[in-house]
């Protein structure tokens, strides 16, 4: 590239490789909409650029991931995986944000659920016992948040389980969910 100074000096720079990280270019902006939350973008072949708005959010669909938070994370960021969530919540205090609030996650496994929907995901196993010891305030946190936020009644019907969701053949998040436990928190942290 060269170019002229205000002073008619010629200036000339060398062409050189740079590689510009993928949370730069991946989406329009980078910083999360929940102020506790990461930025770390999904590739934007695995969601729907959307505008939603709060009258098209009704609904909290709760997952598992069966892997750890930097591997979810990784996956959603593969062009491969054809699958996001809004949010990663992991071990002491972790939240990432992958797919903006408005925007359309491919998480439900129903695309009807999907478009009306923010999903957060929760590292660990469904097999595990202990896969949701130090997440369930973190959690429940950000689903506060996205209650105000949307005006999401704290409930069965609108803080939804995967498995529940129609046409779901998944136990996802698994047995040892404590679905009592997390509503109670959501509604004291709204």
């Amino acid at each position: 590239a060269s170019a002229t100074t205000s002073t008619g000096e010629s200036v000339e720079l060398a062409p050189q490789d740079v590689e510009v990280p993928q949370v730069f270019t991946a989406q329009r902006r980078r910083r999360a909409d929940y102020k506790r939350a990461d930025w770390r973008p999904a590739y934007r072949g695995n969601y729907t650029n959307s505008g939603r708005g709060a009258k098209q959010i009704d609904l909290v669909v709760i997952h598992i991931a069966q892997g750890s938070y930097s591997g979810t994370i990784s996956w959603f960021k593969d062009r491969r995986s054809n699958v996001t969530a809004h949010y990663v919540v992991g071990n002491r205090g972790k939240v990432a944000q992958c797919v903006r609030n408005e925007d359309i996650a491919w998480h439900a496994g129903n695309w009807a659920y999907n478009k009306r929907s923010i999903g957060i995901e929760h590292s660990g196993y469904a097999s595990s016992p202990g896969a949701f010891r130090g997440k369930y305030r973190t959690s429940a946190k950000l689903s506060a948040y996205l209650s105000r936020r949307y005006n999401i009644p704290v409930d069965r019907n609108h803080f939804v389980l995967h498995r529940n969701v129609p046409g779901v053949t998944k136990r996802c998040p698994g047995p040892h969910f404590n679905y009592d436990r997390y509503l109670n928190l959501v509604k004291r942290y709204k």
